[in-house]
C-alpha cells in the first residue's frame, strides 16, 4: 500500500511563535489503528447496549421492555450511545484511507461505493444512538415513539452497512496483498448482517433472533477488518 503522506504532531508555546514537532504518524499506521480500535470498541458496546445481547436482554420488537431496560441502566445506555458512533466514525475513517490506496488499481471504484454506504449507516447510527440516550430522561409520554424512530432507523443504518461491508470486502478481494477467502469470508457475513436488518424491517418479531445472528456477522467483520488494520500498520 502507498504511504506517500504523514501527519505531523505540532504544538504552539504560549507566545504563539514557535512550533514544537513532535513526531510523525504514518496515514497508513493511523487509518489502520482506526480499523482495529473503532470495530473493536463498537463491538464491546454492541453487547453491552441495555436491552441488547447482555444487559437486561430484552425482544427488541418489544417496546416497553426495551425502554425499561434503557432507563434501568442508564449509566450503560449513555456510555453505549456515545461510544458506539463516535467508534464507528473511527472506523469510517480508517476503510475510507483502506480503499483511496486501491486508487489506479482493481477493487478501487465498488470500494468507493462501498464506503458511501458505509458513511451513510454511520451518520444513522449517530441519530439513531441520539434519539436512543434521549429516551433515558424522556417521558413516558413520548419515549414509545422515540424507541420507534429510533428502532427504524437503526434498522436502515444495519442494511446500508451490511451493503457497504459487502462492498469493501468485494474490493479488497481483487487485491493481491489480501486474503481473498478472508475477504469474501467477511463480505459473506455483511451480506446476511443486511438481510438479517431487512427481515428485521419487515417483520419486528423475528428482531431479537436477527439480533443474535448480526452480533455474530459483526465479530467477523471485526476480525477481518483488525486482519486488514495490522497489514496497514504494518506496511508504514
Amino acid at each position: 500500500m502507498p504511504n506517500a503522506q504523514s501527519l505531523s504532531l505540532v504544538f504552539w508555546d504560549k507566545t504563539g511563535m514557535e512550533v514544537l514537532v513532535m513526531g510523525e504518524i504514518s496515514l497508513n499506521k493511523l487509518a489502520g489503528w482506526s480499523m482495529i480500535l473503532g470495530p473493536i470498541v463498537a463491538l464491546v458496546c454492541y453487547f453491552l447496549q441495555p436491552g441488547g445481547m447482555l444487559i437486561d436482554s430484552a425482544n427488541p420488537s418489544d417496546a416497553m421492555a426495551s425502554i425499561g431496560a434503557i432507563k434501568g441502566n442508564a449509566f450503560f445506555a449513555s456510555l453505549t450511545g456515545i461510544v458506539i458512533p463516535i467508534a464507528m466514525i473511527v472506523f469510517a475513517t480508517g476503510i475510507q484511507h483502506f480503499i483511496e490506496s486501491m486508487r489506479g488499481g482493481n477493487g478501487h471504484a465498488i470500494g468507493r461505493i462501498g464506503v458511501l454506504f458505509i458513511l451513510m449507516s454511520v451518520a444513522s447510527w449517530v441519530v439513531g444512538s441520539a434519539i436512543s440516550v434521549g429516551i433515558i430522561d424522556a417521558d413516558m409520554s413520548v419515549v414509545g415513539s422515540m424507541y420507534g424512530i429510533a428502532f427504524s432507523v437503526n434498522t436502515v443504518a444495519g442494511i446500508l452497512f451490511g451493503i457497504g461491508g459487502l462492498l469493501v470486502a468485494l474490493a479488497a478481494s481483487s487485491r493481491d496483498e489480501n486474503n481473498s477467502i478472508f475477504a469474501y469470508i467477511a463480505g459473506l457475513a455483511a451480506l446476511v448482517a443486511a438481510i438479517c436488518s431487512i427481515v428485521t424491517g419487515i417483520d419486528s418479531t423475528q428482531a431479537q433472533t436477527m439480533q443474535a445472528i448480526t452480533g455474530i456477522c459483526f465479530i467477523v467483520f471485526t476480525i477481518w477488518s483488525i486482519v486488514i488494520g495490522r497489514s496497514m500498520c504494518s506496511s508504514s
